[in-house]
């Protein structure tokens, strides 16, 4: 049977409790890294949909970044701008989520100002039908043979979570085996996105994958809304239908303007890790759904209001996920857990 008692598993893996931590090797792929050519044995997915910006012409030093300001008045100002831009935000769910939806091919630059502004940019369908065959497929290898390659189990089929989902590092996951998932997961487009994000960093590109079922649940584990204490931008496939009853993440658009605040100010304060509170109230923000069809990919930075919807009775959602985190968070957050 596909989905196995995760008790299967376990029997041949140790126990791995709850971390804050996500057991990321400190020898991952950084911010200067490439993507390894013999993992990507299969064209970037992601190169039709999202493309490359032209360089730009004339003068170089045209192109540096102008520095930030120099003085409070310009940091206040800098800050109120974006407290104004969050308000003056249409807050019908259909409208925002126009904002962050690319149907058809767009630029680069649009991707990386809509995760900023935003936090979330939304991509339908980007697989075609052979590609999404075959990445199913892979997803219900890892599900069923995961546990020989993961680092970590999540077994909560006998919970409210019900839920079953491996972590894995992806440099470990064969890629002959994965070559979807690889070229998928380790795209250089996504590198090339989460290295603007996160300019100047060093940061883990993509190194923990996780594939993940839900069943029928009205209580979902992440189901409120909440932002996570490590900043995170996340790749994300629905490699079923993410639609109306599957379970689909919400995001509250444009909340990753204020709430970055909240997180870095504990970094800065040394709040230890168990005393922030990361929950966000439903009105504060407006919510729209990620979910789309099968093969529907999603980018978002963690500093965003989320949270799972239910999965309805007689439908499942089935996704895989990776993740890219700076270093420096990764660092602050083994501290400000042994506060």
């Amino acid at each position: 049977m596909l989905f196995k008692k995760a008790s299967e598993y376990l029997s041949r893996k140790k126990d791995f409790s709850d971390s804050t931590e996500l057991h990321v090797p400190r020898d991952a792929i950084a911010a200067t890294s490439r993507v390894e050519e013999s993992q990507v044995l299969l064209s970037d997915p992601l190169s039709m949909r999202i493309v490359m910006d032209k360089p730009e012409t004339g003068d170089v030093n045209s192109k540096d970044k102008p520095e930030g300001p120099a003085d409070t008045a310009s940091v206040l100002r800098k800050v109120q701008s974006r407290i104004d831009d969050f308000e003056a935000l249409d807050r019908n769910a259909e409208a925002c989520l126009d904002l962050v939806t690319f149907r058809e091919p767009v630029d680069m630059s649009t991707v990386v100002e809509t995760l900023r502004n935003y936090g979330v940019a939304i991509f339908p369908s980007v697989l075609g039908e052979d590609r999404l065959e075959r990445i199913s497929r892979q997803y219900e290898d890892m599900i069923e043979n995961g546990a020989q390659f993961a680092y970590k189990v999540d077994a909560r089929e006998d919970s409210t979570a019900n839920s079953f989902g491996v972590w894995i590092e992806r440099e470990g996951l064969p890629s002959e085996r994965f070559d979807e998932v690889h070229a998928l997961f380790a795209s250089e487009t996504i590198s090339q996105i989460t290295r603007e994000i996160f300019a100047g960093q060093a940061f883990d590109f993509n190194s923990a994958l996780y594939a993940q079922w839900t069943d029928h649940t009205s209580v979902p584990a992440s189901g409120t809304l909440h932002w996570d204490k490590q900043l995170t931008l996340k790749s994300w496939l629905y490699v079923t239908d993410g639609g109306e009853g599957c379970g689909a993440m919400r995001a509250g658009v444009g909340s990753n303007k204020w709430l970055r605040y909240a997180r870095e100010d504990a970094m800065f304060d040394g709040v230890p890790l168990r005393k922030i509170d990361n929950s966000v109230r439903e009105e504060d923000v407006p919510v729209i759904s990620t979910g789309g069809p099968a093969g529907t990919f999603f980018l978002f930075l963690t500093d965003t209001a989320h949270g799972a919807q239910p999965v309805a009775p007689g439908k499942r959602r089935n996704i895989i996920r990776a993740q890219s985190r700076p270093h420096r968070v990764h660092e602050w957050a083994k501290w400000a857990s042994g506060l």
